[in-house]
Order: C-alpha cells, then sequence, then structure tokens
C-alpha cells in the first residue's frame, strides 16, 4: 500500500488535521458507526468510559449521525492526538472512508500508526478487529446466501402464480363459453318443448275427433239395426197386395243393404283419413323426441317414467328407442264389432304383446264372441266398453288382458286382420324363438336378491330387457334378462316382480325418499299414449314407477 497523494499524516499539525476531518465532516457523520470506532478510541486513550456512555446513551443524541458529530466534538478537545486517533480508527474500521479523507490507501503496518497504543495492544486490537470483521463478513456472505435462496424461491413462486394465473383465464374463458353454449341450448329445449305441447293439443283433439267418429259410427250401427227391426215387423203385419212377405224381406233386405254398405264405406274413408293424420301426429311426436337426444337411434320408445332428472343422468344407450316398423300402425282395414260379451277372457284367448300386436288366438265355440264371427288371428286394434276405452296397438301382453277382463256388457273390438304375421307369431313361440310378444327395457329402481323359483337378481339403476309380463303360471310378475350397459346383449335372465308388486316392494324407491330427486320428469309419450289402463296413467303422471321404462 502506497499514499495517493500529500505529505505524510504523522508530519501535518494539529489544525491541518482538524481542518482535514471538518472538511468531511458530513461525509464521516454519515458514514460512521460511534460504536465501531469507540473501542479504538478507548484503547488510544482520547475518550473516557464517561465520554462513551454519554455518546451512545445520551437522549439529546437521536440518531447515529447525532452521535457521530458529538464524538467528533468530544475528539477536537482533545487535540492532535484525537484527529490522529480518528484516522486510524478510519482506516482500520472504515478503509474506504479514510481514503476519501484523507487521499491515502489505507494500511496496518505498525509504521503507519501514531504509536498513541502500544505495539502489543494494537496488535492484539487488530487481530481481534480482523477476527470480528471476518465473522461480520461471513454471516453477511450467509445472509445473502439466505437472501439469494429466498429470491429464487419468490421467482419461482412467481412463475407459478403466472402459470395459474395463465390458466386461471383459460378456465374462465373456457367456462364463459360452455355458458354461452348451455344458454343457447336452453333456448333450443324451450322451443322443443312449446313445439312438443302444440303438437300434444293437435294430437288430442285428433284422438277426440276419432272417439267422436267411432261414436257416430255406433250409432249408425244401431240405426240401421233399429230400422231392419222396424221393417221386419211392418212386413210381418202387412200382406203387401199378395206379394209373399218373403220376397218383400228379400227386396227390403237388399235395399238396406245398399244404404247400410254406402254409410258403412263413408265411415270407414272418413276414419281411414282421421287415422293417417292420427299416425302423422305420432310420427312428428317420435321424430321431435329423437331430436332431443340426437345419441338415441330407434329401438322401443319410452313406456314408463325415469325417475332421474333430465340434466343430471345421461343419455339412454342408442338401442332402447322405438324399433317396431312404422307400417304396423296403419296396414290393412279395421273392422269394428258389438257384441254382449260377459267375461270376455272366457269366450276369447289372446297372444303377443307391444311389438307384435295382440291377436285372438282362441275363440270359445257358443260364445258371443264365436257367434260375431271373431276368429284366431285378428289383432285387436281397440276395446270399448260402457266405461273404458283402451288402444291395443302397441299395448303389453299384461295390458291387454287386463283391458279385456275389465269388459262387460255391450263391447265393441276394432279388429285387424293379420293372418300371416299371426302365424309367424306362433311358429317363433312354438320353436321357443320367444315367449312372448312383448319387448321393452326398463331401468330398475329397486335391489332384489335372487330366490326361489328362478327369481333375478337386480341393483338400482340395472337395465333389464322385458320380455314377457305374463308368464305361464303366474299373474303379477315378469321375464326379463339382464341388459349389457353398452350393448344390445341379453345376460342372465329370470321372473320380477311386475310394476304393481314392485309399488309394494320395501326396497322400492318412492318420491320423497332421499335417493330419489325432488322434481321427477315425465315422459309425455308414455303418459298420453292410448293403451295403457287409468291405474298406469296415475302412476306414470304422479312419478310413482318404480320400474322406470324407456
Amino acid at each position: 500500500s502506497g499514499e495517493v497523494c500529500g505529505p505524510d499524516l504523522k508530519e501535518k499539525g494539529e489544525e491541518e488535521l482538524w481542518e482535514l476531518i471538518n472538511d468531511n465532516r458530513h461525509r464521516i457523520s454519515l458514514g460512521v458507526r460511534p460504536c465501531i470506532l469507540i473501542p479504538y478510541l478507548r484503547q488510544a486513550r482520547v475518550l473516557t468510559e464517561m465520554d462513551e456512555d454519554e455518546i451512545l446513551s445520551c437522549h439529546n443524541l437521536t440518531n447515529r449521525s447525532m452521535r457521530t458529530s458529538y464524538m467528533l466534538d468530544l475528539l477536537r478537545t482533545q487535540g492532535r492526538n484525537g484527529a490522529v486517533a480518528l484516522l486510524e480508527g478510519l482506516m482500520i474500521h472504515y478503509p474506504t472512508l479514510y481514503t476519501q479523507v484523507t487521499g491515502r490507501k489505507p494500511s496496518t503496518e505498525p509504521s503507519r500508526f501514531s504509536g498513541l497504543i502500544k505495539y502489543s495492544e494494537l496488535t492484539e486490537y487488530l487481530v481481534r478487529a480482523v477476527t470480528g470483521m471476518q465473522k461480520e463478513l461471513q454471516e453477511a456472505r450467509r445472509e445473502a446466501g439466505r437472501v439469494t435462496a429466498r429470491c429464487t424461491s419468490l421467482e419461482s413462486e412467481i412463475g407459478q402464480m403466472m402459470e395459474q394465473e395463465e390458466k386461471s383465464r383459460c378456465i374462465q374463458a373456457e367456462s364463459e363459453r360452455m355458458r354461452r353454449h348451455l344458454c343457447s341450448l336452453q333456448h333450443e329445449v324451450t322451443k322443443l318443448k312449446d313445439e312438443r305441447c302444440d303438437l300434444y293439443v293437435r294430437y288430442t283433439a285428433a284422438i277426440e275427433e276419432k272417439s267422436a267418429v267411432n261414436k257416430r259410427l255406433h250409432d249408425l250401427n244401431l240405426q240401421v239395426r233399429d230400422a231392419w227391426d222396424g221393417l221386419f215387423l211392418s212386413l210381418e203385419n202387412s200382406s203387401m197386395h199378395g206379394l209373399s212377405l218373403s220376397s218383400l224381406k228379400h227386396k227390403a233386405a237388399y235395399l238396406s243393404r245398399d244404404e247400410a254398405q254406402t254409410i258403412i264405406a263413408r265411415i270407414l274413408a272418413e276414419k281411414d283419413t282421421l287415422r293417417c293424420q292420427l299416425v302423422e301426429l305420432q310420427e312428428r311426436v317420435f321424430s321431435l323426441q329423437a331430436k332431443r337426444s340426437p345419441r338415441r337411434q330407434q329401438q322401443t320408445f319410452p313406456r314408463l317414467l325415469s325417475p332421474l332428472t333430465s340434466l343430471s343422468r345421461p343419455s339412454a344407450p342408442p338401442f332402447l328407442m322405438r324399433t317396431r316398423p312404422k307400417a304396423i300402425r296403419i296396414s290393412g282395414r279395421v273392422l269394428s264389432i258389438s257384441f254382449q260379451a260377459e267375461a270376455m277372457l272366457s269366450q276369447l284367448a289372446v297372444v303377443g304383446g307391444n311389438k307384435t300386436g295382440v291377436f285372438v288366438h282362441q275363440v270359445t265355440e257358443g260364445s258371443a264372441a264365436h257367434t260375431v264371427g271373431i276368429s284366431p288371428g285378428a289383432q285387436i286394434v281397440e276395446v270399448g266398453a260402457s266405461a273404458l276405452r283402451m288402444v291395443l296397438e302397441d299395448s303389453t301382453l299384461e295390458e291387454a288382458m287386463w283391458a279385456l277382463g275389465q269388459v262387460t256388457g255391450l263391447c265393441h273390438l276394432s279388429l285387424r286382420p293379420r293372418q300371416d304375421d299371426y302365424e309367424t307369431l306362433l311358429q317363433q313361440l312354438q320353436n321357443t324363438v320367444i315367449s312372448s310378444g312383448d319387448s321393452f327395457y326398463v331401468r330398475v329402481n329397486m335391489s332384489l336378491s335372487a330366490g326361489p323359483s328362478a327369481t333375478l337378481a337386480v341393483s338400482c339403476n340395472d337395465i333389464l330387457h322385458v320380455t314377457n309380463t305374463r308368464p305361464t303360471g303366474t299373474e303379477d310378475s315378469w321375464h326379463a334378462s339382464q341388459v349389457h350397459p353398452s350393448q344390445l346383449l341379453d345376460l342372465q335372465s329370470g321372473t320380477l316382480p311386475n310394476y304393481y308388486r314392485s309399488l309394494c316392494h320395501p326396497n322400492a324407491l318412492h318420491p320423497g325418499h332421499p335417493a330419489l330427486p325432488t322434481h321427477l320428469p315425465t315422459c309425455p309419450a308414455a303418459a298420453h299414449r292410448p293403451g295403457t289402463h287409468s291405474r298406469q296413467e296415475a302412476g306414470r303422471v304422479a312419478g310413482l314407477s318404480t320400474l322406470s321404462t324407456w
């Protein structure tokens, strides 16, 4: 270390040294901590213990600059020794400030000190000062390492937070897009509901027109019968100017027959027109149902309510849609027959179901049904009585037998000849290809364990394929098979309670049960479709179905 400029400090006098210090008083007051320099100044005997207490503990000295300035004032009273001790302290503890004040480089050589402190004491002090400075340096380095690590972790956290913020923005954008899409879907659903309500109104009006036409046809049949009775009575009570009674009866019969055939032909033409309109309305209902669920394909149409909410459950599998040929609803000429029917099921037996149609299978000889000409092979399209009217075109065998069992007194049957389809059904029954003409799918809302008599074990939400609603020897059970959840495959089969037995089962889920939603969706196509009796209608509309059908 060498001098920068100027003479040696040892050669300067008191005034020169203090002039040098006063010129840099502001810099020294701001850059020096009194507690660092006081030990050396005490060692050099330019400050006393009382001076140290006064500098460090005086209440009037409120900051470090004031304490340093007061320390300089005390050192000024010590003359040249005070100035030399101060500069030597700066050289040891504040080398940079020492260079700025004196213009010289600091050095710890003994020759550079003034001799205020003995050599041994100076060496000992320098060792202690260097050791303390090394400790401070190490502590400063450790602190710098901790600060660097903290800065690194903070930078990493900032990066993660920026990534999360970017993800949050993406999620918000996706949420906004989904919200707009949901709003558009809700508008479409609202439009479909309005269209469906309009179709239901038109459908109901068409059914009422059809009922009025059937009633008119029945009244005409009664009028024709009354005309025949009056004609025969008048012919028996008159001689008709020599003509034989038999020839008059033949002529009157021919005239009445021609007139009746003309009226019947006109009524049948009107009935066919109304039937075509009814079928068109039904097809529009089916198409709207398909639009609402694009993932569904044509299979079995819904028969009962689903107890799940329409937004929270997934769409029905594609194989659960209607598959019956559309032409089956309008094929063939329908013949209406009226006769006195007491205990209808004792006069005729039926086979079939909702998939094939319900056919007359056997007719008891000598019964009223046999007398009016009902023969096996005719499909029962509609049955009517004084307090009952049901369309059986797509009714199950259980529903058809229930309806026929309710008929008492005057009965009206609408029959359609379908001998080929009837023979095909018999062949399939004989070859055990099918067990009945029923085929539809249900979702189970109850759990049953396997029991005697081949009872099928089912769990809640299982899908079953019902193939017979009136198995042989039972009246309150269905024969069904478990269905693969994603393929049209029948698995294990057996019997299970029918709709009405399942309502009374202790494991059944009814409205108000915690496992069922509060608001159950209705299936208008099942609730308003002809061919269901009043108890089943009430169960569907009220949402009380335990076996829900698609």
